[in-house]
């Protein structure tokens, strides 16, 4: 019936039915089998937010009205269209939130930027606490050597010589974390890049 009915998006059909028609097909969502009744163009609603996500449509019912979204393809200035939008979509008193797609991918950009700014910060208070913690362990393993440091000043050691000496014995751990946080930082960018550049496609 037309409860059951099911439509999906192009890339949707190309994922779950590769080298086949997907009209006719049927498939479970939200527990409830329906049949693929039509095929349509991807939206790009979902393109940061879920890149690997399939598009489907189906009717709406009363406890799925308020949160559904329904998409308008407009010719003209989207914003003029909205109040006419908004009362052709209201449901039973349910006033929707009308949006334009420029603004949904606003508001998706929005989220990630202040992610990205938690994560940065975070970032920056780990490094911080990374430099005192190795502080600590110079000024740890210095006050532990002082006899040795004073025999060697003694025997005409030059401070250069003492300072390469204490330093030496860390930097090999040094060097090695600091190379891994490089590599791992880089390979991060490259994620958030990639998914920047996704959504401007």
């Amino acid at each position: 019936g037309e409860q059951d009915a099911l439509l999906i998006s192009e890339s949707a059909a190309r994922k779950l039915w590769p080298s086949q028609s997907a009209v006719g097909k049927s498939c479970l969502i939200a527990q409830r089998a329906r049949t693929v009744t039509g095929v349509v163009k991807d939206s790009g609603v979902n393109l940061m937010s879920h890149p690997g996500s399939v598009e489907a449509y189906t009717t709406i019912d009363d406890k799925d009205a308020a949160n559904a979204t329904i998409l308008v393809h407009a010719t003209s200035n989207p914003a003029q269209m909205s109040a006419a939008i908004r009362a052709a979509a209201t449901l039973r008193g349910t006033v929707p939130l009308v949006f334009s797609f420029q603004s949904s991918i606003d508001r998706q950009m929005d989220t990630m930027r202040k992610t990205v700014t938690i994560v940065a910060s975070l970032g920056s208070i780990a490094s911080q606490l990374a430099l005192l913690g190795i502080f600590g362990l110079l000024s740890f393993t210095v006050a532990q050597r002082t006899r040795e440091i004073g025999v060697r000043m003694a025997l005409g050691a030059r401070r250069l010589d003492v300072l390469q000496c204490v330093l030496a014995q860390y930097a090999l751990p040094f060097g090695t974390g600091a190379g891994l946080g490089v590599a791992l930082a880089a390979a991060a960018a490259r994620v958030v890049r990639n998914q920047i550049g996704r959504a401007h496609v």
